[in-house]
């Protein structure tokens, strides 16, 4: 079977990708990490003879949380800047049971499914790697993909050793 999708992206798209992104990857380690200062924290001005200690883990905590929130946002907004300074936005994929690609107006592109190594489904996106270290990514909206071309893609990325989670 082959099958086309057409897709309008939109900034809201671009944004919502490249947020489940981010969470995804950093695994709110940052966030986890910081709490679990903040928690050492509370443990020792519970004890009161270590203050200082209290303080200084307190405001490590603080500044991871913050620090991860900052980089989120600077992340996702330059990923969606960069996305509103391409000249198109309509792409026609099209997927077969050898190969992927796409149409634009930038070119042609069909690649063979062994060259996907990943894809992350989301409930509004799926996003579609094609490196190992997950260095970008492709992002399809799952409005836009009937439920043969999503088990289509799921098949065909683990019959070709990739990983769908």
């Amino acid at each position: 079977m082959e099958y086309e999708v057409t897709i309008r992206y939109s900034s809201a798209i671009a944004r919502a990708a490249a947020r489940q992104f981010f969470f995804r990857f950093v695994h709110f380690r940052a966030i986890i990490g910081g709490s679990l200062l903040l928690l050492a924290c509370a443990g020792l001005l519970a004890l009161k003879s270590f203050w200082r200690q209290a303080t200084v883990f307190g405001g490590i905590g603080i500044v991871l949380i913050v620090l991860c929130y900052l980089v989120g946002w600077l992340y996702i907004s330059l990923s969606v800047e960069r996305f509103r300074k391409l000249d198109v936005s309509v792409f026609t994929w099209r997927f077969t049971h050898h190969s992927i690609g796409t149409l634009s107006e930038l070119g042609t592109q069909e690649l063979s499914w062994k060259r996907v190594t990943e894809v992350w489904r989301f409930p509004q996106v799926w996003l579609i790697f094609f490196h190992r270290q997950g260095l970008g990514y492709s992002m399809l909206p799952t409005a836009a993909l009937s439920r043969p071309v999503k088990q289509l893609i799921v098949t065909q990325v683990r019959a070709h050793g990739g990983k769908v989670s």
